[in-house]
């Protein structure tokens, strides 16, 4: 008890000393910024008071042509500490009357004639000494008034010094009493509620004795106590029952706001009878607040967005008991499609029996998914490569044909091609293909997604907040979503290891712009752009040390237990925020939480395929080289290049590109290059033409990417890439964007 007294009164005595000081400090700047000003101002209005009862007494006098009482008042006025001099002064400049203080008669020398201006220059040269002259009334004579500072400035000094003592007292008047305080509501209440929690064998007449003695708020954790462990005597009584494994509850909403009805199961899943859950909201037998909403948020913008299906993983609290709980969610409309009913099935997956066998068949599947992902990525890409020379050919016969009866045909056609090419894309998110392919990701509504993920993971008392930017504006990277997920969860585990000591656990995210200066560029030259997006990842937990700081990037360095971390996590964050041509910084101190910001370049506003203004923009006669391994495709864009008002040059591979490119760099403005391509790819072919233009634009057409070998390139400034198949106006605008950047009409090449 002692040991801890003293521990709490050092550091309340400590804080309240350094509140303290920095608040005297603040004073004392104060202080010194607004002295002269006060000064300036007591003198003035002493100044003023003085002029204006003595003009007026000498205005009296002048009438009655008194010059004794005027030399009279103003001898008596200078005998004064704050008036140095008092003078009289006739228009010619002569003096009427001249009252100087003793000890300012050895620097006042006063030239004839007087002015003003010559007063004004004598007095600015002697710092403690003011001018103020005023006219007295109804005579052309100014009374002019020499004034001391020092009286006025040590007065208030003095006055300072007092109130600063008094303030100072204060103070420690407020340490004493916040120890005795302390010491009285704190530590003994405290002292003693320890006593009784260690005492295995205190009865509960004593503990109802010792409630009523000790203060409300030790009462009420001391029978917080008492009731823990009563209901853990419980709990091990009926543990056996809460362990069996139960079948799945089945429900219907037809609002999708209230149960409209449950199965009988959800007696034994949830613990409640079904008659009690009808007409109750969603989610509200057991999940906490947090989750609720989240469930709720998600389910709304899932019917507002005509989805068919959600799943859902989260915890609830059922009696005593925090249970994991896995939910499907089919969503039916009608036809005018209006909701017409929910159905959900919530399953108990808290217990696993067969562990081993679950994981067996989680790698067998993925390495099926594997397989299936490399079948349907090669098939994606001959696919789409002939969809993209048949939209090609189409817009060319299109551009002959004057029958309207034809045109309508090849609209027909040019809609299946569109579909087929969505068909493609249903199969590659079905293979799971996404998880390895670059796209343009909006950051807002990815983040949105990963809450909803990553918020059934975290325990009940850790809170975890969002923070996005409020405007419409989209914050895009080019990135792989799935192992973009992957490091913002590393990240959130790691935040959530360093806040399990922590009283109110807490995780934020943040999301903002971010436009790189020159330091920053000098400080982290690695990043591809100044247009950046901040990610930002923050806890209040323990802190990591500045000797820890200089390795948590390095692999298989780690600061936890044997078997609890490999050391990899933080290195592979590393990695691929750099392979996106990114940055990543981290502040932490011991005991001040961490903040883990992710720099990663920032994408221009992308028009999609599906919802650009479908405007044909036509070029200046300049030079295109097309570099693709599918002769239809390249036929094709070739054409459909000329009929736009370009040049183009054409090239069957990425070696016959490069040599194209040597013959014609004077006259080539711009590059539409394919990304899988025998010999050298895409990407190969970019690097070697970066190497001799930086800034030469190149537009990448691709059917379908098997690795990541584009993203750090697409992230880079006057490079852009569409997918085939694409309309012509897809093609059409995105050359003008690589030719006419920053609003130029026309581009600087020939």
């Amino acid at each position: 008890m002692q040991q801890m007294h003293h521990t709490l009164k050092k550091d309340l005595t400590r804080t309240l000393l350094i509140w303290s000081g920095a608040f005297f400090i603040v004073l004392a700047i104060v202080f010194s910024l607004s002295c002269n000003t006060l000064q300036g101002y007591i003198l003035k209005l002493i100044a003023d008071h003085r002029l204006e009862y003595q003009t007026a007494e000498f205005a009296r006098h002048i009438d009655e042509n008194d010059r004794r009482s005027i030399r009279e008042e103003g001898d008596a006025l200078v005998e004064e500490p704050l008036i140095s001099a008092m003078l009289l002064i006739d228009a010619s400049g002569r003096l009427l009357s001249a009252s100087i203080h003793s000890d300012e008669r050895p620097i006042l020398h006063l030239s004839q004639p007087v002015t003003p201006g010559n007063l004004q220059s004598l007095v600015s040269g002697i710092d403690h000494l003011h001018l103020f002259t005023r006219p007295v009334p109804g005579h052309r004579v100014p009374l002019a008034l020499i004034m001391d500072d020092r009286p006025v400035r040590t007065t208030i000094f003095v006055t300072a010094a007092w109130a600063a003592a008094l303030m100072l007292i204060l103070v420690l008047l407020s340490i004493t009493a916040l120890h005795r305080a302390l010491e009285r509501r704190l530590i003994v209440p405290i002292y003693r509620v320890r006593q009784a929690v260690e005492r295995e064998d205190v009865s509960d007449d004593s503990v109802v004795r010792l409630e009523r003695e000790l203060p409300e708020e030790a009462s009420d954790i001391l029978d917080i106590y008492q009731h823990l462990r009563h209901s853990h005597d419980d709990l091990k009584e009926h543990i056996m029952d809460m362990m069996q494994v139960l079948p799945a509850c089945f429900w219907w909403s037809t609002d999708g706001i209230r149960y409209s009805g449950i199965s009988g199961k959800s007696m034994q899943i949830l613990n409640i009878p079904p008659d009690s859950l009808q007409r109750q909201e969603l989610w509200s037998w057991g999940p906490a607040e947090g989750q609720r909403l989240s469930n709720k948020a998600r389910l709304q913008d899932a019917i507002r967005k005509q989805r068919e299906h959600l799943d859902f993983a989260y915890q609830g609290r059922i009696g005593n008991e925090v249970r994991w709980f896995g939910e499907t969610i089919t969503i039916c409309y009608d036809r005018k499609g209006r909701l017409d009913c929910v159905y959900g099935i919530i399953n108990d997956i808290s217990v696993r029996k067969q562990q081993q066998q679950i994981m067996d068949e989680q790698m067998q599947m993925a390495e099926r998914m594997d397989t299936t992902a490399t079948l349907v990525g090669g098939i994606a890409h001959e696919f789409n490569n002939a969809l993209a020379g048949m939209q090609g050919n189409l817009y060319l016969i299109r551009q002959q044909l004057t029958d309207d009866q034809s045109r309508e045909r090849l609209d027909r056609i040019e809609t299946l091609i569109r579909r087929s090419a969505g068909m493609i894309e249903q199969m590659l998110v079905f293979a799971r293909k996404s998880q390895i392919k670059q796209v343009r990701t909006d950051l807002k509504r990815f983040m949105r997604d990963f809450e909803a993920i990553i918020r059934p993971t975290l325990d009940h008392d850790t809170r975890l907040e969002l923070q996005l930017p409020a405007t419409d504006e989209q914050l895009a990277v080019h990135a792989d979503q799935a192992k973009l997920q992957e490091a913002l969860t590393h990240l959130i585990h790691n935040a959530v290891q360093a806040t399990r000591e922590t009283p109110a656990p807490a995780i934020r995210m943040s999301l903002e712009r971010f436009d790189a200066d020159e330091e920053f560029i000098q400080s982290y030259p690695h990043v591809s752009s100044r247009k950046l997006v901040r990610l930002r990842i923050s806890d209040n937990g323990e802190g990591i040390g500045e000797d820890i700081q200089k390795h948590i990037f390095e692999p298989f360095f780690t600061t936890r237990e044997v078997g609890q971390g490999t050391g990899l996590g933080l290195p592979m964050v590393y990695g691929y925020v750099r392979r996106l041509g990114g940055s990543i910084h981290v502040h932490s101190a011991p005991g001040e939480g961490t903040d883990i910001d992710l720099y990663l370049p920032r994408q221009a506003d992308e028009i999609r395929a599906d919802e650009h203004s479908g405007e044909i923009i036509h070029g200046h006669g300049e030079t295109i080289l097309v570099i693709d391994d599918e002769p239809a495709f390249r036929e094709a864009a070739c054409q459909v290049l000329e009929g736009l008002g370009y040049r183009p040059l054409a090239a069957c591979d990425g070696q016959e590109g490069l040599r194209r490119f040597e013959e014609h760099r004077q006259d080539i403005a711009l590059i539409v290059l394919d990304v899988v391509m025998p010999g050298k790819s895409g990407p190969q072919v970019a690097e070697s033409i970066r190497a001799v233009d930086a800034k030469l634009p190149i537009l990448f057409s691709t059917a379908f990417d098997l690795t990541d070998s584009i993203t750090g390139i697409i992230a880079t400034e006057h490079t852009d890439m569409i997918h085939k198949p694409f309309r012509v106006s897809v093609l059409s605008q995105a050359i003008r964007r690589l030719l006419s950047p920053a609003g130029e009409e026309h581009p600087e090449r020939p």
